[in-house]
């Protein structure tokens, strides 16, 4: 959807600069009693109005057998802000009638009326042209171009319309966007909805539901107009002028996802007065999850109490235990953009969810959760230009003072970590450099007290991660323990390292980055890239707090490992696979007692997996 945004900016932005000759729209007065119009030059008295350029007899003969609509390919619509612009609807030749042409906008810098004509002589194309007529309160300007010409309109009443030649007229109507909620009384089971404000342009409006539900029904805030075309690829009716069930029924399948992510396009609905949703409000990501109990890798016990919880990904709860938060991926950047949207939902038994962020793009995660608690009362999370704290008592959210500079310098939040122990924020920055040709990520690190804006210690330069690790880069982190912190880091020879550094001021260096840490055994992870074209593997390492030689390798799966909690847990392609200390081997991991394994969750601090076969 946002590929379609940036259409439309490149469209505006296309008639900006066109070089051709702008001519003025001659007004007419059908339209009901308007005010006088709005002209270039500062008199008082409008100029009489004409035709646009001129025509020898000859001419006219010609256009007298040439009409406007035999001429039109289609005509194209757009609208634009100081800030977006975009067309949203085009209306082929072969789609008119002699119906009126209701078209709704939203924005009010400049409405734009394209119309792509056939080839044609440039005096018929002239003299065509002419046949344009305003109606209303409203400024307009003529832009003729190869392909044919555009209408520019500005300072443009709540209502005017637009006449071009034998067309049907064009009724153009101001109005706030078409709003669309959730039905759910006809949900059977529980629901996520994430409707409230978006903050990001091409977010999607968000919708978790449970595999079994059948059906979802959208509730629009005017009436439809039912017989507009819908895309082919939705199953479902029309229940009134206002709802629109949608069939989520899916054939049987031999193996289902523990979610399946489809995105509906809302472009194709209509209202009636040829309303629409919001630029940012284009699509519906629509999130069908498998029923199941996350639960607590080290206990079994279940993670939560929430009729919500089996679609959060992860679940990081308060230091009292008594509220947490769910947060689950609802959307990912688009190009080569590193980072994730996520929803952030607080849970506090005995009372209503509250959603702290409906759609954040986050570039970091800490030990695998995007959001973590300062105290009982504040989280910490950030973008990748702010980082926020949310008080839950006040209900609002703050910017971390003294990183204002963020985004505006060129440095952008590389990672930012809570250290409960000692009342501290570790925070990493980072920012391109090039030297020579020499193209690099490079990482500051700065530290503070909670609460105060000036760093307790600054370490410039931290890492310099070469341009073509910059993905891998952002496994660079800051990992709090009792007794000390991990800090990964990019060598000199260009491999991950992680150095632990004691409350003492002694420093180990070990490989790869921190996966898992307690006050007992470090779990460190090491991705190894492939030489000669072999594909890349991994190197799982224990090591107890001590020196380097405490440092011991675990046998490889065949899968890909990973941590949960202090588990070892690797994916294949049969299931789940988990590390046998008493065997020094992978085993199948299952539960017999609770049904399958359907997911593992990304979070090591507190690892906690998701089994089937049980009520939600």
């Amino acid at each position: 959807m946002r590929r379609k945004l940036w259409f439309g900016i490149s469209f505006i932005m296309l008639v900006l600069v066109l070089g051709c000759k702008e001519e003025s729209v001659s007004p007419t007065e059908s339209f009901p009693s308007p005010p006088p119009l709005s002209y270039n030059d500062t008199s008082t008295n409008p100029p009489t109005p004409s035709p646009i350029g001129t025509s020898s007899p000859q001419t006219s003969l010609v256009l007298a057998q040439v009409s406007f609509r035999e001429s039109l390919v289609q005509l194209s619509f757009g609208q634009s802000s100081e800030q977006l612009g975009y067309v949203f609807q085009t209306v082929a030749r072969g789609q008119l009638t002699e119906e009126p042409i209701n078209v709704v906008r939203h924005l009010d810098k400049e409405f734009s009326i394209r119309m792509d004509l056939m080839d044609m002589e440039p005096p018929v194309k002239d003299q065509l042209l002419t046949q344009i007529r305003t109606e209303g309160s409203v400024e307009s300007r003529l832009v003729p171009d190869s392909q044919g010409a555009v209408l520019r309109l500005t300072g443009m009443a709540d209502t005017f319309q637009v006449r071009i030649g034998d067309l049907p007229p064009i009724r153009v109507t101001r109005a706030e966007p078409l709003d669309i909620t959730l039905d759910l009384s006809a949900m059977q089971r529980p629901v996520l909805a994430l409707f409230g404000p978006l903050e990001t342009v091409g977010s999607a409006r968000t919708v978790l539901l449970s595999e079994h539900e059948t059906q979802m029904v959208l509730v629009f805030s005017e009436d439809m107009n039912r017989a507009f075309p819908i895309n082919r690829e939705l199953t479902g009716e029309w229940l009134d002028n206002r709802r629109f069930r949608i069939d989520l029924r899916r054939p049987p399948q031999p193996q289902v996802p523990e979610r399946i992510e489809t995105e509906i396009d809302l472009t194709t609905f209509r209202s009636l007065r040829g309303n629409y949703t919001a630029a940012h409000d284009w699509g519906l990501k629509l999130f069908q999850v498998r029923e199941g109990e996350w639960r607590d890798v080290v206990s079994g016990e279940r993670m939560g109490w929430s009729p919500r919880d089996l679609f959060y990904e992860t679940i990081a709860f308060a230091p009292d235990g008594k509220k947490y938060v769910g947060a689950v991926r609802v959307g990912m950047p688009e190009g080569d953009g590193i980072g994730l949207y996520y929803a952030f939902v607080l849970e506090e038994e005995g009372k209503a969810p509250i959603v702290i962020e409906n759609a954040l793009f986050t570039n970091f995660t800490q030990q695998g959760v995007p959001i973590q608690w300062l105290d009982n009362d504040r989280l910490l999370y950030g973008s990748s230009n702010q980082l926020y704290v949310y008080s839950i008592g006040k209900g609002k959210r703050t910017t971390v003072s003294g990183l204002e500079n963020l985004g505006k310098d060129g440095t952008w939040l590389h990672a930012a970590a809570a250290d409960a122990y000692r009342g501290l924020l570790h925070i990493l920055t980072g920012s391109y450099e090039s030297v020579n040709g020499d193209e690099r990520v490079v990482i500051h690190v700065y530290t503070y007290r909670d609460g105060q804006e000036k760093p307790l210690e600054v370490r410039k330069r931290w890492a310099n991660v070469p341009i073509h690790q910059s993905r891998i880069g952002y496994l660079l982190s800051v990992v709090p323990v009792e007794n000390g912190l991990f800090r990964t880091l990019i060598n000199d020879a260009e491999q991950m390292v992680t150095r632990y550094e004691d409350m003492q001021g002694a420093v180990v260096e070990l490989p790869g980055f921190v996966q898992y840490a307690d006050n007992e055994i470090v779990y460190l992870l090491e991705n190894v890239p492939g030489m000669a074209g072999a594909p890349p593997f991994q190197r799982l390492w224990t090591w107890r707090y001590g020196s380097e030689t405490d440092l011991v390798q675990l046998p490889a799966s065949s899968g890909w490992m990973q941590m949960v909690g202090r588990l070892p847990v690797a994916v294949t392609e049969q299931g789940f696979e988990r590390y046998d200390a008493d065997t020094n081997s992978w085993v199948p991991w299952v539960s017999p007692e609770l049904g399958p394994i359907l997911a593992v969750s990304a979070q090591t601090r507190k690892g906690m997996y998701k089994v089937g076969g049980v009520d939600s």
